[in-house]
C-alpha cells in the first residue's frame, strides 16, 4: 500500500516522479449491474520541481525503489 512520504511515479508517465503528500478515499458514483462499486484511493503527489501537485489513483502508481 502506498502511504504518505513514499516516492512514487505513475505507470503511464514515468517522468512524473515525486513524493506522496496525502492519500484520501474517494467515493465512486458509477453503478454496476450487481450494485455499487467500491471506493478508490487517490494520492496527491508533490513533483520533484517542488511546486506542482498532481492527483493520481493509487492503483496507477509504482513505488520508486
Amino acid at each position: 500500500m502506498i502511504k504518505s512520504g513514499d516516492r512514487v511515479y505513475p505507470y503511464y508517465n514515468m517522468g512524473q516522479k515525486g513524493r506522496v503528500v496525502r492519500v484520501q478515499r474517494s467515493n465512486v458514483t458509477a453503478n454496476a449491474v450487481g450494485g455499487t462499486l467500491a471506493a478508490e484511493f487517490l494520492a496527491e503527489i508533490l513533483l520533484d520541481d517542488g511546486q506542482t501537485v498532481v492527483v493520481h489513483r493509487v492503483q496507477d502508481l509504482m513505488r520508486e525503489e
